[in-house]
Protein backbone atom coordinates (compact mmCIF):
# COMPACT_ATOMS: atom_id res chain seq x y z
CA UNK A 1 0.00 0.00 0.00
CA UNK A 2 1.04 3.64 -0.75
CA UNK A 3 0.52 6.78 1.14
CA UNK A 4 -1.94 9.84 -0.87
CA UNK A 5 -2.93 12.84 0.07
CA UNK A 6 -6.69 13.75 -0.95
CA UNK A 7 -6.63 17.48 -2.68
CA UNK A 8 -10.30 17.68 -3.88
CA UNK A 9 -12.10 20.92 -2.55
CA UNK A 10 -14.85 19.06 -0.84
CA UNK A 11 -15.38 16.08 0.78
CA UNK A 12 -15.87 12.63 -2.58
CA UNK A 13 -17.29 9.39 -1.72
CA UNK A 14 -15.44 7.02 -3.54
CA UNK A 15 -17.45 3.81 -3.87
CA UNK A 16 -15.66 0.73 -5.32
CA UNK A 17 -12.42 1.39 -2.69
CA UNK A 18 -12.67 0.06 0.59
CA UNK A 19 -10.52 1.40 3.57
CA UNK A 20 -10.75 -0.07 6.92
CA UNK A 21 -14.37 -2.45 6.11
CA UNK A 22 -15.73 0.96 4.67
CA UNK A 23 -16.11 2.69 1.54
CA UNK A 24 -13.33 5.57 1.32
CA UNK A 25 -15.04 8.73 2.24
CA UNK A 26 -12.05 11.26 1.28
CA UNK A 27 -11.68 14.52 3.44
CA UNK A 28 -9.36 17.42 2.01
CA UNK A 29 -5.99 17.33 3.27
CA UNK A 30 -6.11 13.75 4.94
CA UNK A 31 -3.46 10.91 4.12
CA UNK A 32 -4.94 7.67 3.01
CA UNK A 33 -3.46 4.46 2.60
CA UNK A 34 -4.43 2.31 -0.88
CA UNK A 35 -3.55 0.20 -3.14
CA UNK A 36 -3.25 2.89 -6.00
CA UNK A 37 -3.81 6.28 -6.79
CA UNK A 38 -7.66 6.64 -8.03
CA UNK A 39 -5.98 8.50 -10.70
CA UNK A 40 -9.01 11.06 -11.05
CA UNK A 41 -6.34 14.14 -10.47
CA UNK A 42 -7.51 14.31 -6.74
CA UNK A 43 -4.70 12.82 -5.01
CA UNK A 44 -0.89 13.55 -4.00
CA UNK A 45 1.70 10.40 -3.49
CA UNK A 46 3.60 10.78 -0.03
CA UNK A 47 6.71 10.71 -0.39
CA UNK A 48 8.53 7.62 1.05
CA UNK A 49 11.61 9.43 2.01
CA UNK A 50 12.39 8.75 5.67
CA UNK A 51 13.69 11.24 7.97
CA UNK A 52 17.62 11.19 8.38
CA UNK A 53 19.83 11.15 11.28
CA UNK A 54 20.78 14.50 12.36
CA UNK A 55 24.38 15.44 11.00
CA UNK A 56 27.01 16.21 13.72
CA UNK A 57 30.59 17.72 13.06
CA UNK A 58 33.66 15.00 13.52
CA UNK A 59 34.93 15.12 15.97
CA UNK A 60 38.27 17.55 16.09
CA UNK A 61 41.88 16.77 17.53
CA UNK A 62 42.58 20.07 18.52
CA UNK A 63 42.87 20.67 22.38
CA UNK A 64 39.43 22.83 23.98
CA UNK A 65 40.24 26.41 23.88
CA UNK A 66 40.33 27.61 27.49
CA UNK A 67 37.27 28.95 29.40
CA UNK A 68 37.69 32.11 31.99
Amino acid sequence: MAKFTYIGDEERVYPNIVVAGAVLVAEPGNVYDLDADPADGRWNVVSSTKASAPVTAPASDAPAAPTN
